[in-house]
Order: C-alpha cells, then sequence, then structure tokens
C-alpha cells in the first residue's frame, strides 16, 4: 500500500474540529485553555537500513507534505477529550493548527538553531491579548527510535513526529499472536505535550516517545511489512496511539504546573 493511498484515507476520516466546551457554572473561575497541534505538517515512512561502523542514520524516508491538517485535528481530539477528562471545569477557547510560520520556528527549533520553548513563544504571541489563560501545546520530538518487542525495544536511527518504522529483515514474535515473522510495521508518535502561560512561558512539559508494533505474525497472508495492516487500520492504530499516550501524559502534566 503505497503512502498517497493512506494520506486519502486520512482525507476521508479528517476529524473536524470539536467547538468550545459548553458553559457551565463551576465554583471558582474556570481556566481557560487554547490548544495548538503542531505536528501534522507531514506524514513519514522510515524504513529501516541495517547500519554497521557508524553512527549515521542512513534509514530511508518518503515523507509527504500534509496541507489538510487532518492529522493535527486528529492530536486536537485526543488533547481535547483528556483536557476535559483530567478538568472537568477547563474551558476550550481555542483549537489551532500551527501555520507555516509556525512549522518553520519549529524546524529550528529541532535543527538546534532557535532555543527550544520558541515555538511555544511565537504562539503567545500570536494570542489575542485577554483570550485564555494557558497554552497547551503539542509539538515534534526527535529522539533515538525505541520500538517495543517482547523482552525490550529495538530500532535504528531516529524518529520525529508522527509516521511508520518499517523494518523487512527483524525477526520478533508477536505480542497479540505468539506467532514468529521477519519483519514488522511501527506506527509512532515522538512529540512534547507543553503547557504555557499566555505569554508563552513554559510551565511544564512531558515527552512522548510511542510506537505500536505489528509484526508479520499478525498476519501470515501478508507478502511483507507494510502489508499487515491496512489503510484504515494504519490510521487507527495512529489514534489509538495518540488516545493512549495523551491520557497517561496530560494529568501529569497539569499537576506538574501547579
Amino acid at each position: 500500500m503505497k503512502l498517497c493511498n493512506v494520506l486519502l484515507t486520512f482525507l476521508t476520516l479528517a476529524l473536524s474540529f470539536i467547538g468550545a466546551a459548553s458553559a457551565q457554572s463551576p465554583p471558582s473561575t474556570p481556566i481557560r485553555y487554547a490548544l495548538l497541534s503542531a505536528v501534522g505538517d507531514q506524514l513519514t515512512i522510515v524504513n529501516a537500513t541495517a547500519q554497521t561502523g557508524s553512527r549515521l542514520d542512513r534509514n530511508q524516508r518518503e515523507t509527504t507534505e500534509l496541507s489538510d491538517g487532518g492529522l493535527d485535528r486528529m492530536f486536537l481530539r485526543s488533547l481535547h477529550a483528556a483536557l476535559k477528562k483530567s478538568a472537568p471545569t477547563a474551558e476550550v477557547a481555542a483549537l489551532a493548527v500551527a501555520n507555516a510560520s509556525l512549522f518553520a520556528i519549529q524546524r529550528s527549533v529541532l535543527s538546534g538553531d532557535k532555543a527550544s520553548d520558541a515555538t511555544v513563544r511565537a504562539f503567545g504571541a500570536a494570542m489575542p491579548l485577554g483570550g485564555t489563560d494557558r497554552l497547551l501545546l503539542v509539538l515534534k520530538h526527535r529522539s533515538e527510535a525505541r520500538i517495543p518487542v517482547l523482552g525490550g525495544n529495538i530500532g535504528i536511527g531516529r524518529l520525529e513526529g508522527m509516521g511508520f518504522y518499517v523494518d523487512r529483515t527483524t525477526k520478533v514474535t508477536s505480542g497479540r499472536t505468539g506467532n514468529s515473522g521477519t519483519g514488522f510495521l511501527a506506527p509512532f508518535a515522538y512529540v512534547r505535550l507543553v503547557l504555557a502561560d499566555a505569554e508563552g512561558r513554559v510551565l511544564a512539559e512531558r515527552v512522548i516517545e510511542a510506537a505500536a508494533t505489528f509484526s508479520m505474525g499478525d498476519a501470515p497472508d501478508a507478502v511483507q511489512p507494510w502489508e499487515v495492516l491496512s489503510a484504515d487500520a494504519k490510521v487507527q492504530a495512529l489514534d489509538r496511539l495518540l488516545n493512549r499516550e495523551i491520557d497517561k501524559a496530560l494529568p501529569e502534566l497539569l499537576a506538574a504546573a501547579r
């Protein structure tokens, strides 16, 4: 299944923005949050390449630009639901997908050309004065690949943002079926959750480095790892991964900022 077919699925399943929470009358003034996702400008397929004698990342990458915001809306849906679960009285004053300028700043941050909080401060500067109390952002994170398998983690090179890691040579055992197979597919999310004040001063942050492994042992009819999941199942796997990790990380993030 080619990447373009997966992207068509994203277009079909793109999630609509969730409106601001309905107003209620809590006993105290609710905190107003502005939510931003800055990870959905592209989707990356990382094809693992065996490497010896060097620390250079020689993995092959197929990256496609996404202009419809569907991936970011998926993040915002997960983030909104987790916030209402952790802080029921919170009000969501704004839901936003990063624009080209913010994505450019974020790229500079990841390459080391700007301070790590530059994207947060830029978003804070763009918000209307008095419109929100807190900024809750999901930003890209870059780190070494750590793909969970039975007995530990494996992986070659570095991962960033959202995508799929494909290994065609490593024999792994499925934790679902107990069957072994050569090669696996791993949807991944390498992001940072950041909580800041209205001016963009960082109050707390949590790093998410998550992946889910689907081996050839999970799909005996698959010819190669990319076929282990259908296009729909790939989207659903990313969605489940996001919901699980944000549900775990957000309560800790909010507690750290109190």
